[in-house]
């Protein structure tokens, strides 16, 4: 199935793997598809951005402004944030989702990313730009 891997158990009966197998490589695909990936990554950077709206204490950067002007069958528009901060520039070609800041703690920045593993502070991805 395209290169992916998919695991059962050794004993499974081998029809019913295949027919399960192909029931799963076409939901697969359409997974796939640009149009449902960019939907699925809006909606998890509309559910972060809500986060900070529904509390008090941290100022944020970023915004959705036309989330109340249409239903969810088009893309929503975002407003993107500048590419540095107190004269210091955010690596080149990257754009933080957002930007929180908590009185003096000062700011931490927001990057959405859809992925299927867990992204803990010690791997090398959140660290090599750090």
């Amino acid at each position: 199935m395209r290169g992916l891997t998919w695991f059962h158990l050794a004993n499974a009966d081998t029809a019913n793997v295949n027919k399960r197998l192909s029931q799963l490589d076409a939901l697969h695909r359409q997974t796939q598809d640009h149009k449902f990936v960019m939907k699925l990554g809006q909606a998890l950077e509309i559910a972060t951005f809500r986060a900070p709206q529904s509390q008090n204490s941290l100022a944020f950067f970023g915004n959705f402004p036309d989330l109340d002007t249409h239903d969810d069958s088009t893309l929503y528009s975002k407003e993107e944030l500048p590419s540095s901060l107190s004269g210091r520039q955010i690596p080149s070609g990257k754009k933080l989702d957002f930007l929180v800041h908590y009185g003096k703690g000062g700011y931490a920045g927001i990057e959405v990313k859809n992925i299927r593993e867990w992204f803990c502070p010690n791997r090398p991805a959140v660290r090599e730009n750090a």
